[in-house]
């Protein structure tokens, strides 16, 4: 169930940067998909400390906060660039 909620947090991403033509649009929704992406970094993060008994299961949810922490480092990037 938590990997459907995913997918759908990246389509809804995904449908986000496409929403906006505007710079403060674009702006904005790069600073909330960086907020967003950071929340779920923290969230599969704190799952993987859950998943004691498996190795695997902490590793896949330990790379899934690197992701979304790289995303959101990304998106703050484009923000960054786009403001100057």
């Amino acid at each position: 169930m938590f990997l459907v909620k995913n997918i759908s947090i990246v389509s809804n991403l995904a449908h986000t940067a496409s929403a906006g033509s505007h710079s403060i649009n674009i702006m904005s929704n790069r600073l909330y998909r960086a907020e967003r992406c950071r929340d779920l970094a923290e969230e599969c993060h704190a799952i993987a400390a859950l998943c004691v008994p498996s190795t695997e299961m902490r590793n896949h949810y330990s790379r899934m906060s690197k992701h979304y922490s790289t995303l959101a480092e990304a998106e703050e990037l484009g923000t960054l660039a786009y403001d100057h």
